[in-house]
């Protein structure tokens, strides 16, 4: 019987992880990202899920290889296009996110490449900005930027659709794409998978707690980062004091806090006569 696997398609708003969603620069702080120019996100001790040693094996699929160039160029796209950013909430870039599962003998390269050109057909008209591959993570994935224009307006909400556009988008993309490689969509998870989901969870929490030192293997900190990624909005409301009072802490134990820090007024140890 033929081994199937999984399709994993997740579309969202460029910066939808961001703290700035409505960064002027997200475009170019994505690219960036993507394209490893962020020096401190590829030490060996940084809180993500990015393998530096790895960091070789990426490859562009589509675009340039600078962000600076990546930037340059949707400059280009929107001046020919006599677009304008009208709105601060307007979307600046839609990106889908395609992964393979770590236990696949899929080809990468070829399948991502059928990615790309089903995503070309799909959204006709729309331009692609960039495509980075990303093998130094804990699944093969690739990143696509859209710059979302159309009939000269920023449209990234009309692009991105909704819930039930998502399911057509990610059907459309099985039959495309998946077929050839055993990709198939996932069967919607019961009651009781997810109960068991919740269960797992918690022992994992549980057994954190009384073993932190688990979390110096870099495979299970990079799947807890991916994790966390997906979910920073509910993470930062549910942590946002204790952040706060850590981000305190840090500065008064810092160099800068010390040194900043105010002193009381001496009191003179004579009186002038």
């Amino acid at each position: 019987m033929t081994q199937t696997y999984p399709l994993v398609l997740r579309v969202q708003r460029v910066g939808s992880n961001s703290r700035n969603r409505y960064d002027e620069k997200i475009i170019e702080k994505a690219a960036r990202h993507n394209l490893r120019e962020i020096k401190a996100e590829l030490l060996e001790n940084a809180a993500n899920a990015i393998d530096p040693r790895k960091s070789h094996l990426n490859f562009v699929l589509r675009g340039e290889g600078t962000a600076a160039a990546v930037v340059q160029h949707m400059e280009q796209l929107i001046q020919a296009a006599n677009a304008k950013i009208l709105r601060k909430d307007n979307i600046r870039g839609v990106e889908l996110v395609f992964s393979l599962p770590t236990d696949s003998t899929i080809d990468v390269r070829a399948c991502f490449e059928d990615f790309l050109n089903w995503v070309e057909s799909h959204y006709q008209g729309i331009p692609v900005i960039s495509a980075v591959a990303h093998l130094d993570e804990s699944a093969p994935h690739v990143h696509v930027i859209l710059l979302p224009i159309k009939d000269g307006h920023f449209r990234g909400s009309e692009i991105m659709g909704n819930a039930n556009t998502l399911k057509t988008l990610r059907r459309n993309c099985v039959e495309v794409v998946g077929k050839k490689y055993n990709l198939v969509n996932e069967a919607p998870k019961t009651g009781n998978d997810k109960k068991r989901d919740l269960e797992f969870a918690n022992e994992l929490i549980e057994y954190i707690r009384a073993e932190p030192a688990v979390l110096t293997e870099l495979r299970l900190r990079q799947l807890l980062s991916e994790i966390f990624a997906k979910n920073t909005d509910k993470l930062r409301s549910v942590l946002a004091n204790q952040l706060r009072k850590r981000a305190k802490r840090h500065k008064a134990t810092s160099f800068v806090g010390v040194m900043t820090k105010k002193v009381k007024s001496l009191k003179s140890d004579f009186v002038a006569a």
